[in-house]
């Protein structure tokens, strides 16, 4: 596969350079919408401590690694062995205060090598199998690249940037017509794909997709701003790949699996009122962000003079009609009732 070379397009960039970049990312965004006086504590002044990697993150690292990028396992990663040599070729099962278990992994840790157990291993390795196990997701995670960064400056008031999970520059023409056989079914597109089209896929999990499609149909995407993320994502994209004279994308999929048993899987795509409706809040909210950068003013609580506080109305009724129904002379709720 030829790789282009375009600017704005960076491979190959640590995880850690990327998150470190002055650029604004989507996740930086929504915490400027979260509340503008956190995004100035941890992107502008800095004065507030970014919370270091949990167990859950790196674990989502090596996910990634087992779904999208198999072939750098080895490279990146060892597996603690189940047991090791004390001497004398005689096996004792493995144990991390031994001596020679520590210098096994001081020499891994040198290596800029990331130690996991054999049972996270084989947990996420079941979990990357069951993705693409999909019968679609598994054509389309097939002749793209994996975690690329994408960065643009100019015509914008301030660096922004997205890191895609997964991107195909030039679909097949296999590809297309998967594309073009659910889309069809859907009936979310007015051209179909072409071989040549680029894509975008980005993984996510989920606790339960019963959540996604019954009672809280939309709920998950609102709360985690999905949509906006892809809007986001493809501006930037295409950006740079206009720039580059390359076709633009069109297509952008959204792998969710749950996170328990059975660990199913879904390919997901907005819908075309969604991504509108992402494009109008990405818009705003970025020209609030430019104007908080040119006033140097960042909005908190305590920008809010006193603020009316109490108990909803509903709430104070229900209160009421509960006070009333207790038996204040022998309460049942304090004493256990009559004898």
């Amino acid at each position: 596969m030829v790789k282009p070379e375009m600017d704005g397009l960076i491979r190959d960039e640590p995880n850690d350079v990327y998150h470190a970049n002055e650029a604004v990312s989507h996740s930086k965004l929504k915490k400027f919408i979260q509340r503008p006086l956190l995004y100035d504590g941890l992107y502008v002044t800095k004065n507030l401590i970014k919370p270091a990697a949990t167990k859950s993150m790196k674990g989502g690292s090596l996910f990634h690694t087992l779904l999208l990028e198999p072939d750098k396992f080895f490279t990146d990663y060892m597996i603690l062995p189940d047991k090791y040599d004390s001497g004398g070729g005689v096996m004792k099962p493995w144990n991390g205060n031994a001596n020679v278990c520590k210098a096994h992994i001081a020499e891994a840790e040198a290596a800029g090598k990331n130690i996991v157990t054999r049972a996270e291993y084989m947990d996420a390795k079941f979990k990357a199998l069951m993705v693409r196990d999909h019968p679609v997701i598994g054509k389309l995670l097939a002749g793209g690249e994996p975690e690329l960064t994408w960065r643009i400056s100019e015509g914008r008031p301030f660096p922004m940037q997205a890191r895609t999970d997964y991107f195909n520059f030039t679909m097949t023409q296999e590809q297309a017509g998967v594309i073009n056989e659910f889309t069809a079914k859907l009936m979310v597109i007015d051209k179909p794909a072409v071989a040549g089209e680029p894509y975008v896929m980005d993984y996510k999990t989920t606790m339960c997709l019963d959540d996604w499609f019954r009672e809280n149909y939309g709920s998950t995407v609102l709360k985690y701003g999905y949509h906006t993320q892809q809007e986001f994502y493809r501006s930037i994209v295409n950006d740079v790949l206009h720039r580059a004279g390359h076709p633009l994308v069109r297509f952008f999929f959204f792998m969710v699996q749950e996170t328990s048993e059975p660990y199913d899987c879904m390919l997901g795509w907005i819908d075309r009122d969604t991504a509108d409706l992402a494009g109008y809040q990405n818009s705003y909210n970025l020209r609030a962000l430019a104007k908080a950068y040119k006033i140097g003013k960042w909005i908190g609580y305590r920008d809010q003079g006193v603020m009316l506080i109490g108990i909803p109305e509903h709430i104070r009724s229900r209160i009421q009609e509960e006070t009333l129904e207790k038996h204040h002379e022998n309460p049942e709720w304090l004493v256990g009732g009559e004898s």
